[in-house]
């Protein structure tokens, strides 16, 4: 139970960030304002990553819908591709609050979290758009 209201309160805000209040972030010149900073990038992140899975998934169901009925066609591909999508944003959740926790209660916790969250999440977008263009699996 814990786990869950530290992990709400940690990313809650990064969910609901709005585009169009991404702070002036070419000389950000305090903790907070590193850190709100932080926080759009990160979200932007997440939104290209996102965008990239909505792809994936896309091009998994056309290939499911022409190799359906042919012999050594995985019918489970959608649903393996969600599960492992899952997988890896539990890893990311637990990464970042392990990034916050490391600051011990320090100023730096969000610049810590948002920035292990930026990080996870273009780095995530990068490997989607690697298996989308099939040079990596």
């Amino acid at each position: 139970m814990r786990t869950a209201i530290a992990t709400l309160v940690l990313f809650a805000p990064i969910c609901c960030y709005a585009q169009d209040n991404v702070p002036e972030c070419e000389q950000p010149r305090t903790t907070s304002e590193i850190s709100a900073c932080l926080q759009a990038r990160a979200r932007q992140a997440e939104v290209e990553m996102e965008r990239v899975l909505g792809e994936l998934r896309e091009k998994v169901r056309t290939i499911e819908e022409v190799t359906a009925g042919t012999s050594g066609a995985a019918a489970s591909s959608p649903l393996e591709q969600a599960q492992a999508q899952a997988a890896w944003i539990s890893f990311r959740d637990a990464q970042c609050r392990f990034a916050y926790a490391y600051a011990f209660g320090g100023s730096g916790r969000d610049t810590n979290a948002f920035g292990c969250l930026e990080r996870l999440n273009r780095a995530r977008a990068d490997e989607l758009h690697k298996i989308l263009d099939n040079k990596i699996l």
